[in-house]
């Protein structure tokens, strides 16, 4: 059985028919005016598509009787238009095995791409230490660097996509870029007594930025909370560092450990943990800048009116509130 052609959900017209495997992204139980049962929901392969399945249907006793949150299924229906607004209508749903939650995602960036990015934009700025640290902790390491590749970055807000922390993380790298090119202090310490432009300041900010959402591969799978999520992907980052924290003092020192668990821990700034040291200032306002500026950017055009001069004007959005 194949997954569901992803065409064929977002082109969707009344009166086809469709049989495949495509993602049951959630449903709920209501009633229609006569009292009769009936299940509202979505389904996913590429777009979402909202789903109705009728009391007179196998689909809707199987999912009153089980749970098909987020569980790729086989499903049969038909599409239905009414007012110009096409939903599918189930007819059975049968949970499916050998498939991934990604199956069913749109792909909307090149995430090699973003990730050769990354890494080439770090290793351009970080000495041979922070090189070597960043390697190992992520780049070279499989396992983590394939989830960190391919997770959301929020299950609603910023970066909610296939890949979507790797995108926020690589703008904030860029973001930070900018910033010490800029305001060369940020990028300094003082040694005996003289500011001067420090190569492990400068390892921290930008293994800091890398490293500061990384808890969120564990708090998320493909943008859905999971169990990890007893705690925030602050605390889980802090389970990475504890991994290399020898690795990490033979090549700096623990003041450089402690920066760094700063920068995880703090990166929320007055909304969770006020920031305690420079580092951990700097990545949060990097943080909220890229989050608010990717916020506006999916908005703008959303809220308008139209003055006599024919310009649209933006109004009354909730991201000013930011």
């Amino acid at each position: 059985m194949n997954v569901i052609n992803k065409e064929l959900f977002k082109n969707a017209k009344g009166g086809t028919a469709f049989d495949g495997v495509c993602l049951i992204k959630g449903y709920s139980k209501k009633q229609t005016k006569t009292g009769k049962d009936y299940i509202e929901g979505s389904l996913q392969s590429g777009s979402e598509i909202r789903f109705n399945a009728w009391s007179s249907s196998e689909a809707l006793n199987k999912l009153v009787a089980e749970d098909y949150v987020n569980m790729p299924c086989r499903v049969i229906g038909t599409f239905d238009e009414f007012k110009g607004n096409v939903s599918a209508t189930l007819v059975d749903v049968v949970a499916v095995t050998g498939f991934v939650m990604a199956d069913f995602l749109e792909a909307r960036v090149d995430a090699d791409a973003y990730l050769d990015a990354l890494k080439a934009l770090s290793f351009s700025r970080l000495s041979e230490s922070g090189k070597t640290l960043l390697s190992k902790m992520l780049f070279d390491n499989t396992d983590l660097v394939n989830r960190f590749k391919v997770e959301f970055a929020a299950k609603t807000y910023h970066g909610n996509y296939l890949s979507g922390l790797l995108v926020h993380t690589f703008r904030m790298e860029s973001v930070l870029s900018w910033i010490l090119s800029t305001y060369s202090n940020l990028s300094s310490e003082y040694v005996d007594g003289k500011l001067v432009k420090s190569e492990k300041r400068v390892d921290l900010l930008y293994i800091g930025v890398v490293l500061h959402d990384i808890g969120k591969v564990q708090e998320l799978e493909y943008g859905v909370y999971t169990k990890s999520s007893a705690v925030t992907h602050r605390i889980l980052g802090l389970d990475l560092l504890y991994q290399f924290r020898m690795d990490i003092e033979g090549l700096y020192d623990e003041k450089w450990f402690r920066d760094l668990q700063s920068i995880i821990v703090e990166h929320h700034g007055e909304y969770e943990e006020s920031c305690r040291t420079v580092p951990a200032y700097i990545v949060h306002k990097i943080d909220m800048l890229e989050s608010a500026m990717e916020g506006l950017n999916s908005r703008v055009g959303e809220d308008v009116v139209v003055d006599t001069a024919g310009e649209r004007v933006l109004i009354e959005t909730k991201f000013l509130a930011i």
